[in-house]
């Protein structure tokens, strides 16, 4: 079995436990968690604070001569992706393995030209950049993975994963989390795991009309939610105007500390409801995550706020969309509910009208490793 060293910086806690490892290991790999410095593939995720400015944590009179040698040897290493074969040519009376080169005055203490109290400064940083730069005979591959809404250039990577649509370049790849949380099981794929939800989400059911379960649970609706910023807010008093609507979660619920903790699963709430009110977190092309998904696969009617291009992953004839009801002041949304003609048509509709394939991943990621595995 190959074997593939990865290191992760700014990636969810449980990253180790996501898809994209999990279908390295199908691929054939067994991977080796490591440091950075040790990395063949230094994965790259949305929470780096990438704004913080370089030693920090030093005394303020010391970052810039931190910052200038950090730079300095940054350069000089990243200039190339390889060390140099180092030769020693003497033509004088001394020994082989004398050291760098006969006029070389080895002895001499590094950074001599420096103010000396800012010698063992400028030697420690020095030589810890060192360290780090020799320790490996090449760069790891920069592979930037996102599940939050951030765009695909976020980082400065090889390569990007994101919900993104539209991106011209064969460096990025289009991976909507929503795709994260599927049962793959019949393409090989096990081990991903939906924790808030509790339960991977069936293709079956996806594929399939959405049937009259939500009809015949009373009408209420329901949103799981840690927060009421815009336009939750707004969107929640729209629907509560026209329908029983109940929250879960943190914001009405001050003793959940995160979703982590709520002490329910999603599923089991849902399971209870007509409608699921369950707004992205921002507007962008392609960003649409599991929280239609998981609506529908429970039985209920998804109410969602997403631009217009959600098309490109979901039958729209199976969501009811607010965000096309904004200029009206969402008014238009009593119409809707309240019209048991217009409403037992969802019934009718599948949330994905084509089939989904992980294989495209798959092969993106083949391309990407063949060439770091040790």
């Amino acid at each position: 079995m190959k074997t593939i060293r990865i290191a992760t910086q700014g990636t969810p806690h449980d990253y180790q436990e996501s898809l994209l490892p999990i279908v390295i290991k199908h691929l054939g790999y067994k991977i080796n968690w490591v440091a950075p410095s040790k990395a063949d593939l230094f994965i790259l995720g949305p929470f780096i604070d990438h704004t913080q400015k370089k030693f920090s944590w030093w005394p303020k009179p010391l970052r810039p001569v931190a910052t200038s040698i950090s730079n300095s040897i940054s350069k000089l290493t990243t200039s190339r992706q390889y060390q140099p074969l180092k030769l020693f040519h003497t033509q004088e009376n001394v020994r082989h393995d004398f050291i760098d080169g006969p006029f070389i005055d080895h002895t001499q203490k590094k950074f001599s030209w420096w103010p000396k109290p800012l010698r063992p400064v400028a030697t420690s940083i020095s030589n810890s950049i060192s360290k780090l730069t020799t320790s490996r005979q090449y760069q790891p591959l920069k592979l930037f993975h996102t599940q939050e809404n951030v765009r695909h250039d976020f980082i400065d990577a090889d390569y990007s994963i994101s919900f993104d649509l539209g991106v011209q370049s064969n460096n990025h790849f289009r991976l909507p989390y929503w795709m994260e949380m599927i049962d793959w099981s019949h393409e090989g794929i096990q081990g991903n795991i939906n924790p808030r939800y509790g339960e991977l989400l069936a293709l079956k059911n996806l594929t399939s009309p959405l049937g009259d379960r939500y009809l015949k649970r009373g009408g209420s609706c329901a949103l799981l939610s840690s927060h009421l910023r815009e336009p939750r807010a707004s969107l929640f008093r729209a629907l509560e105007k026209v329908i029983p609507i109940e929250g879960f979660g943190a914001h009405f619920n001050k003793e959940i500390k995160n979703h982590h903790s709520s002490g329910f699963l999603k599923k089991d709430i849902l399971d209870r409801f007509s409608f699921n009110l369950c707004p992205e977190n921002g507007l962008y092309p392609g960003y649409y995550t599991e929280k239609i998904p998981e609506a529908f696969n429970s039985g209920c009617l998804p109410i969602t706020w997403a631009d217009e291009n959600i098309s490109t992953d979901f039958n729209t004839k199976a969501l009811i969309n607010m965000h096309s009801l904004a200029s009206q002041g969402y008014e238009a949304i009593s119409e809707l509910l309240l019209d048991k003609k217009i409403i037992g048509a969802y019934a009718n509709e599948a949330l994905l009208s084509n089939q989904p394939y992980i294989d495209p991943f798959k092969q993106f990621l083949s391309e990407r490793l063949k060439d770091l595995v040790s």
